[in-house]
């Protein structure tokens, strides 16, 4: 569980692993959530018995991304802390961990078989 808490997306002290192997350098993670509270657009409701939920646009997306230095836990992160929400078709968190561990395994396997 303590591994678990350590780098869960929930966390606002999360270390995040991905951004340890893969060699980005996000901006904090405070900084993110608050970038996606300030450009969300608040019209999501869920409920009454839940909290309002806000959605990026693309341009609010790339910009986190930017921020996040391409890190896509560390932009889900962000998202989930901030109650914001992103269409699939814009941010796909499973998609763009694909792009991100693709090229290191790659590396990892060539460097393993020799090439």
């Amino acid at each position: 569980m303590a591994r678990h808490e350590k780098g869960c997306t929930a966390n606002p002290a999360r270390e995040c692993g991905v951004c340890r192997l893969a060699g980005f350098s996000p901006q904090p993670l405070i900084a993110l959530v608050e970038f996606c509270r300030k450009r969300a657009n608040w019209d999501i409701s869920v409920d009454e018995s839940h909290p309002p939920y806000g959605g990026l646009d693309k341009t609010a997306l790339e910009e986190l991304r930017a921020l996040a230095d391409g890190c896509p836990v560390c932009m889900f992160a962000a998202l989930r802390q901030a109650h914001v929400y992103a269409d699939k078709e814009l941010f796909n968190m499973k998609e763009a961990l694909r792009d991100v561990w693709g090229p290191i395994n790659q590396r990892r396997e060539a460097y393993e078989h020799g090439y």
